[in-house]
């Protein structure tokens, strides 16, 4: 494989997705939304959030909540690991609104203009929402395949046919992505275009699977270190596209890592990213691309990719590009510095 493109919260921000650091903001905007649009759940956990762990940042957050729940301590802290999923699903689902952001359209035509049809690329996306997802239907050259042989449109696959294939993992899950519960059939459904997950909290009836008649749930894993403990009721779907994922990092030539910052509540996929890099034998450059910054903003900021990447026989591969993540695409994409 010659080249990965690995997408961070940033990469996000230009299709109206908030920022870490900024999702509290804005969930609460969006709570106070009069249009009936938004269950109660997501006022409540706002204030469970403001009682609990104010300055905290989403990430963060669920991490309490998650332990709260555990432990069983009230029943206000046993919903609220569920309240902060459908907070996330529908301030990300309101925040980004329906059309296809031009961004990440030109974004999903460079890359296969890159390969040059060949298909030798991966992108790999930490976010749930489906910017790109969307963005790879405006091509008609390629299908997209999200790394699992047992994903399902609800839709049907009408190109499916296509020779081509624009490969998409997705490590969290997606906004669009439901699972099948029975464990003899976890078949990944998605809507096309449809940021729809929050039906879950918002209506009573269980979704059905079209395969086998079970109950789907949305596919979204949480900002946690235990990935795979949330997801045991979606183990074969997350296994597949985590050691796709792996596979494409271990055998990249360049690996674009853009507008992601390494949070310290994700130290399992900073080691996966890690372990995967010290395999790689093929590596020429990893790029950082990172909004602009300046003294020592700047300096620390590579002093934590170089601390992160202290025992990687790759350190001196490491360049940095500071500048938006629209504007590096409207330059064409370059690896060069």
């Amino acid at each position: 494989m010659e080249k990965v493109y690995l997408l961070g919260a940033g990469s996000s921000a230009v299709a109206g997705a908030p920022l870490i650091r900024d999702f509290k903001q804005r969930a609460e905007e969006v709570s106070q939304r009069g249009d009936g649009s938004v269950n109660l759940k997501v006022a409540e956990t706002i204030d469970f959030w403001n009682k609990t762990a104010p300055a905290a940042n989403v990430e963060e957050f669920y991490i309490l909540a998650d332990l709260l729940d555990r432990l069983s301590t009230d029943g206000q802290s046993q919903k609220a690991a569920e309240g902060v999923r459908y907070l996330i699903a529908k301030t990300l689902e309101l925040s980004m609104g329906v059309g296809i952001s031009e961004i990440h359209r030109k974004f999903v035509h460079r890359v296969w203009e890159i390969a040059q049809g060949r298909g030798d690329f991966a992108v790999i996306t930490l976010n749930w929402d489906i910017a790109v997802d969307n963005a790879s239907y405006t091509h008609d050259q390629f299908s997209l395949d999200y790394g699992y042989e047992h994903a399902r449109s609800f839709e049907g696959d009408s190109d499916i046919r296509r020779r081509g294939r624009f490969l998409i993992l997705k490590l969290h899950g997606s906004l669009n992505w439901w699972v099948c519960q029975n464990d003899d059939c976890q078949t990944l459904w998605y809507g096309r275009g449809q940021k729809d997950v929050s039906r879950h909290w918002e209506e009573e009836k269980a979704r059905p699977c079209g395969e086998c008649g079970g109950s789907l749930l949305p596919l979204m894993v949480p900002p946690t270190g235990q990935k795979f403990e949330y997801s045991q009721t979606a183990f074969s779907p997350m296994r597949a596209i985590w050691k796709e994922a792996r596979e494409a990092m271990k055998g990249c030539q360049d690996l674009a890592i853009l507008g992601y910052s390494f949070p310290p509540t994700d130290v399992q996929f900073r080691m996966f990213l890690l372990e995967a890099l010290s395999r790689n034998n093929n590596l020429r450059t990893i790029l950082v691309l990172s909004s602009p910054k300046i003294g020592s903003s700047r300096q620390k900021f590579e002093d934590f990719y170089d601390e992160a990447f202290a025992q990687s026989p790759h350190r001196q591969r490491l360049r940095f590009v500071y500048k938006s993540f629209e504007d590096w695409v409207a330059d064409g994409m370059p690896f060069e510095v």
